[in-house]
C-alpha cells in the first residue's frame, strides 16, 4: 500500500498541529570550533553522549565524543587518535560505550572499519581495525544478545560489485568471528541492522537505487531478500523493530523530479512483505534518517527539510498515526544551515535532536543539540491492540517501583504478565496463571537499568495488550 502525503496535507498538518501542541524548543547547545560534525547521539543515565568528527585538534579529522548532563552542559569531551577517522555509530554497551566509523590505518592506503570500546569516562578499553586492500565504510553497530557486536557498512575490497554490503560479527573482546558480503554489480550500501527475537538479523540499506532489506540467520546465511522502490532513487537510512514484530524503515525517495527529495516511511512484516509506504512530499528537499515507535502504534520521524522553516536547511520532526498520517510537524532551526542525524525520546515525553549547525554548510559547523518540550500526544497511553483487559501503571515514569493494575474479564482462564525490553526479550515474568477480576502487582526496578520497557499482558484467547513504561534512576 502506497500513500503520498502532499504539500497541502503537510501545511494542513502544521495548522492542525497547533491544536495538538507540537513541542517547541526548550534549550539548544552548540559544541566545537566550527570544524565539527555530529553523526550520532544517545541518551545515557546522566544526560547525552554525542559522537562525530572534529578537525580542531591538529591531527586532521578524528573522532570526537562529548558527554553532557541533562541540561546539555558539557561534562567531558574526547578526541580520539586518527588522521582520517570518524564516528558514525555510538551505542551504550556492557562496561561503557562503543563507537565505530571508518578510519585510515597508519601508513596504509585505504579506509577500514574501526571499532573502539570506551569506559564511562571516555577512556579507551580497546580499539580494532577490520578491512581489506581497498576501502571499507562502517555505518552502524549493535551489541548482540551474546555480548558481542555486529558492525555493518560497505566494502570495496570484497564481494561481487563496485561496492557491496559488509557485515562483521565480533566477540566481546573485538576478535572477528565471521564476515559476509551481500550485493550485486551495483553500488550497494548497508546502513542499519536489527537483531530479531529469533536470533537472526535484518539488514537495511540500498541495492543500486532501490531500498533493500535482507533477513539473515545468526551465522550470516540469507533467509530472504527484498527490494522496495517508488520510482527513481530510493534510500533507506534507518530501521527499527516494532513491538508487534514488524519492521519500520525510513529514508528518502523521489518519484517525480530528481531535484526534489521526499521523506519516506516503509513498514514491512517479518517476511519482508510491504505493509505501508508513505511519502511526505512538498516542493523542497526532505529526508528522514531516524525513527522511534510510539505507544499508539504511530511513529516520530526525524530528518531535514528545505521546504519550510527558518531558512536554508532545518531539523524536521514529524509525528504520525499508525497509518502514516501526520498528526503534527515541526521544524527546528535558524537562518543557518542545520542537519539532523539523531532522534532521542526522553522519559518525560520530550525529544532531543542531535546534528550539526553551520553558517552555510557542514564544513564550518558545530555539533548542535536541541531539547524540545513535551509531546502532549505521548502522554496519552493507548494499547496497541484494544481488548477487554485493562492495564494501568502508576507512576509512569517510575524510579524504583510502580504499581500495575490490570482487570481480567470472565472467560479468560490463563493470563501471563511479562516485562520485556524494546526487542521483545523477556526481562521479568511478573505473573503467570489463572486470573479473573481486578489485580494489583508491584514491579521492582532497583536491579534494572534506566530506560524503556514494555508490559505485555496476554490471555488464553491470544489477545495481547502492550503498555510502555519508563524507568528513571
Amino acid at each position: 500500500m502506497f500513500r503520498k502525503i502532499s504539500l497541502y496535507a503537510l501545511v494542513l498538518a502544521i495548522f492542525v498541529s497547533t491544536c495538538l501542541a507540537q513541542p517547541d524548543t526548550v534549550w539548544s547547545h552548540q559544541y566545537g570550533n566550527h570544524t565539527e560534525q555530529c553523526r550520532t547521539a544517545l541518551r545515557s543515565d546522566e544526560g547525552y553522549l554525542l559522537g562525530g568528527v572534529t578537525a580542531s585538534f591538529g591531527q586532521g579529522e578524528c573522532p570526537w565524543l562529548i558527554r553532557t548532563n541533562e541540561r546539555g552542559d558539557s561534562v567531558w569531551s574526547r578526541a580520539y587518535e586518527g588522521f582520517i577517522a570518524d564516528c558514525n555509530s555510538l551505542i551504550q554497551c556492557h562496561g561503557g560505550f562503543a563507537f565505530a566509523g571508518d578510519a585510515m590505518k597508519p601508513d596504509v592506503f585505504g579506509l577500514d572499519f574501526k571499532f573502539t570500546k570506551i569506559n564511562s569516562d571516555g577512556d579507551v578499553i580497546y580499539s580494532r581495525f577490520y578491512g581489506g586492500a581497498s576501502h571499507e565504510y562502517c555505518r552502524s553497530i549493535i551489541q548482540t544478545a551474546d555480548d558481542g557486536f555486529m558492525l555493518i557498512g560497505s566494502t570495496m575490497s570484497f564481494g561481487a560489485g563496485d561496492i557491496d554490503w559488509w557485515i562483521i560479527k565480533i566477540n566481546a573482546d573485538g576478535d572477528s568471528i565471521w564476515s559476509r558480503t551481500y550485493g550485486g554489480l551495483w553500488s550497494d550500501k548497508c546502513n542499519s541492522i536489527i537483531e530479531m527475537p529469533d536470533g537472526g538479523f535484518v539488514l537495511a540499506g540500498n541495492y543500486g537505487s532501490d531500498c533493500w532489506a535482507i533477513k539473515i540467520n545468526a551465522d550470516g546465511d540469507s533467509i530472504w531478500s527484498r527490494t522496495y522502490e517508488i520510482g527513481g532513487h530510493n534510500f533507506c537510512e534507518s530501521a527499527i523493530l516494532t513491538t508487534d514484530g514488524r519492521i519500520a524503515l525510513v529514508g528518502s525517495a523521489y518519484s517525480h523530479n530528481p531535484d526534489n527529495w521526499d521523506a519516506w516511511l516503509l513498514l514491512i512484516n517479518e517476511n519482508g512483505d510491504s505493509l505501508l509506504s508513505c511519502l511526505y512530499e512538498n516542493n523542497g528537499n526532505n529526508d528522514c534518517n531516524s525513527i522511534i515507535e510510539m505507544p499508539d502504534g504511530g511513529f516520530v520521524l526525524a530528518g531535514n527539510t528545505t521546504s519550510f522553516g527558518a531558512n536554508n536547511k532545518d531539523f524536521w520532526l514529524i509525528r504520525t498515526g499508525s497509518r502514516g498520517n501526520i498528526l503534527w510537524s515541526k521544524t527546528y532551526g535558524t537562518e543557518e544551515y542545520e542537519e539532523c542525524r539523531s532522534l532521542i525520546e526522553n522519559p518525560d515525553g520530550s525529544y532531543t535532536l542531535a546534528g550539526s549547525k553551520g553558517p552555510t554548510d557542514l564544513y564550518s559547523a558545530n555539533m548542535w543539540l536541541v531539547k524540545t518540550g513535551i509531546d502532549q500526544l505521548s502522554t496519552q497511553v493507548m494499547p496497541l491492540i484494544p481488548v477487554g483487559t485493562l492495564l494501568q501503571v502508576f507512576p509512569n515514569p517510575f524510579n524504583s517501583s510502580a504499581i500495575i493494575h490490570y482487570a481480567v474479564p470472565p472467560g479468560f482462564e490463563q493470563v501471563s504478565l511479562l516485562l520485556v525490553d524494546p526487542y521483545g526479550r523477556e526481562v521479568n515474568k511478573l505473573f503467570n496463571g489463572p486470573a479473573t477480576g481486578d489485580f494489583h502487582i508491584t514491579i521492582n526496578g532497583q536491579n534494572l537499568p534506566s530506560g524503556f520497557y514494555f508490559l505485555q499482558l496476554q490471555s488464553s484467547s491470544s489477545t495481547t495488550i502492550m503498555q510502555k513504561v519508563t524507568l528513571i534512576k
